[in-house]
């Protein structure tokens, strides 16, 4: 009976046992279906990934290649516009030394060298301020008066400041401006050495004190734009300075006698002595000359008057000022 028992007990398991190969064969095949999808979904993934990564190198090299073109283009520019700047710094350059030339070429223009051997000397500088600051010294004559005119006007064009210069249309207009006042000055100074009016007795020592004092050219709401005045050595200086006295008497008793200006020959020779601070002629340049042309053609005007230089006044209108046109004062 236990045996009997026994073998009824076991027959299940015999069953189990015996439908295990099926259970496990469909099993191994459902596990291989699942191992091939997770290989197939895995390569189909890799392959996405790759070709992500190919877009993303394409979209890289493509902003890299537009990035060096815009570089390229940016660096043409600039080298376009360096030789372009250095075009017009050359043109205007040669443009300047042509009007030099011809500005000397019509004013009868004397060389340094030459000055030096006729005795006298010009010298230019520019203070702090910015203001051309031009010194002569032994110009007695008309001849060395019409060279210290010549080579301010040249060095005018030349050497520019802070105040004169050919950047912008305000620089070009106030240099359009010191040249009206230096032909104005040069006419009136010819005009005293050589015809002179009887009505008020000008003379030699007249002519002189009106060219040696000093000339200040000023700008509202600028500083000074030139300063032209003597130059007296300090020694020259510190001799008028003890002979005074004497010297100032004989030489007002000499311009006397000659019939000649007291007044200016003692006015002449305080000045020399006290120094070029002592009562400047200026010459507000706003009240009295106004340009004829609009503001994007002073350059045009500069290089006109430039090329010919008596054009100064159609190309600046106004009337002489009053402290050019009475020398007296």
């Amino acid at each position: 009976v236990a045996i009997e028992l026994f073998q009824c007990s076991q027959y299940p398991f015999r069953l189990i046992f015996l439908s295990c190969p099926s259970v496990l064969s469909s099993s191994g095949a459902a596990s291989a279906e699942d191992t091939r999808h997770k290989r197939q979904n895995s390569n189909n993934s890799s392959k996405k990934q790759q070709h992500q990564h190919q877009q993303q190198r394409q979209r890289t090299a493509a902003a890299a290649a537009e990035r060096a073109i815009k570089s390229n283009k940016t660096k043409m520019k600039s080298m376009a516009q360096k030789v372009f700047s250095n075009t017009a710094a050359a043109q205007q350059a040669s443009t300047l030394a042509a009007g030099t030339a011809s500005a000397t070429r019509h004013y009868g223009a004397t060389a340094p060298a030459a000055m030096a051997e006729r005795g006298h000397r010009l010298t230019m500088s520019q203070n702090r301020r910015g203001t051309l600051v031009a010194e002569h010294s032994v110009a007695w004559t008309l001849d060395a008066q019409r060279d210290v005119f010549a080579e301010v006007r040249s060095s005018l064009l030349e050497h520019q400041t802070r105040h004169i210069h050919t950047r912008d249309p305000e620089g070009v207009g106030n240099t359009l401006m010191v040249l009206r006042f230096l032909h104005d000055l040069e006419t009136k100074v010819h005009e005293l050495q050589n015809d002179g009016d009887e009505e008020q007795h000008l003379d030699a020592w007249s002519a002189l004190d009106y060219f040696c004092r000093p000339w200040v050219v000023t700008k509202s709401k600028n500083d000074p734009l030139l300063c032209l005045q003597e130059h007296v050595p300090p020694l020259n200086r510190a001799l008028c300075g003890v002979c005074w006295p004497v010297g100032l008497s004989l030489g007002a008793l000499g311009a006397w006698v000659t019939m000649q200006s007291p007044e200016a020959f003692c006015r002449l020779h305080v000045r020399r002595i006290v120094g070029n601070r002592l009562r400047p002629t200026k010459v507000n340049v706003d009240s009295t000359y106004r340009l004829a042309c609009a503001t994007f053609e002073v350059e045009a005007a500069l290089k006109e008057v430039m090329d010919a230089p008596r054009r100064i006044c159609d190309v600046v209108k106004g009337e002489i000022p009053s402290t050019i046109a009475t020398p007296s004062t």
